[in-house]
Formats: C-alpha cells, sequence, structure tokens
C-alpha cells in the first residue's frame, strides 16, 4: 500500500492540473502564454498534460500568475 503523504501528493497534483485546465478554459489564455508568464517556460503545461509532477513552489508561481492574469482580465474587461 502507498503511504500517506504519496497518495495526498496525487491528490493535491490532481486538483492543480484541474486548476490549471479550468483557468485555460475559462479564461482563453493559451497553454504557452500561461507557461511563459508563470516561469519563462512556454511548454509548462504541455508537460503537465504529459505526467509531469512540479514542485510545490512551481505550483504556487503557476497560481499565482493564474490570479494575476485573472485580475488583469476583469480590470480589461470593466
Amino acid at each position: 500500500m502507498k503511504d500517506k503523504s504519496y497518495i495526498l501528493r496525487c491528490m493535491m497534483l490532481s486538483d492543480f492540473k484541474t486548476e490549471v485546465e479550468t483557468f485555460l478554459e475559462e479564461t482563453g489564455v493559451s497553454p504557452s502564454r500561461l507557461g511563459r508568464a508563470a516561469l519563462n517556460d512556454p511548454c509548462f503545461v504541455f508537460g503537465l498534460r504529459n505526467g509531469a509532477e512540479p514542485r510545490e513552489a512551481t505550483r504556487q508561481k503557476v497560481s499565482d500568475e493564474m490570479r494575476k492574469l485573472r485580475e488583469a482580465a476583469r480590470h480589461t474587461a470593466a
């Protein structure tokens, strides 16, 4: 049986992937734009879709960038 920390990491990674895909769908931001803006890596989302498991610090950077891009979109629409 897998240890609890491994299961928790997998659940968190799954939630993160869902968060990224939902963001892309809702905002229309391209995967390469998000990766470039957050990490200077236009292939980040493609790697994520292909099984990459980013560290917590990397996930936090991407989450922060998604928040910034959402806020910028709100200000542009207003």
